[in-house]
């Protein structure tokens, strides 16, 4: 199992850099539409979480798992956590929130949430056949 982990301040967030780190470090490991899933998807959180966090959000740490048979993408956050729920089907686009965690449930084999003793914990997976 190979590992990135990218640790980032809320207040000097590069998601260009991020993007370019996360997709070097795919590269050999996913094909070109499983790459661009994981990376949008990974985005679309980091995006969110800058927009809709209170606060109290200072610090996300992004940690990448891949071995052979999956991806596993965990991204910890420091603001207080909600509970979330993803949407069964795709909000219209008069909805303000709800399209970035429908995308998430319809490009990754799973999605979870859960609090931790500092924040919130996502968990993406992406099974790799």
């Amino acid at each position: 199992m190979v590992n990135l982990q990218i640790n980032l301040d809320k207040s000097h967030i590069d998601q260009i850099q991020v993007s370019k780190k996360v997709n070097e470090f795919l590269k050999p490991h996913l094909n070109e539409q499983q790459k661009f899933k994981v990376v949008t998807c990974i985005m679309e959180v980091l995006a969110n979480l800058i927009e809709h966090k209170d606060d109290s959000l200072k610090e996300i740490i992004l940690i990448i798992h891949c071995d052979t048979s999956e991806i596993i993408i965990d991204i910890l956050d420091d603001a207080h956590f909600t509970l979330l729920t993803i949407p069964d089907t795709c909000p219209s686009v008069n909805e303000t929130s709800g399209r970035g965690l429908w995308i998430l449930r319809q490009w990754m084999d799973s999605v979870s949430f859960q609090p931790t003793i500092s924040g919130t914990h996502l968990r993406l997976t992406l099974n790799k056949e």
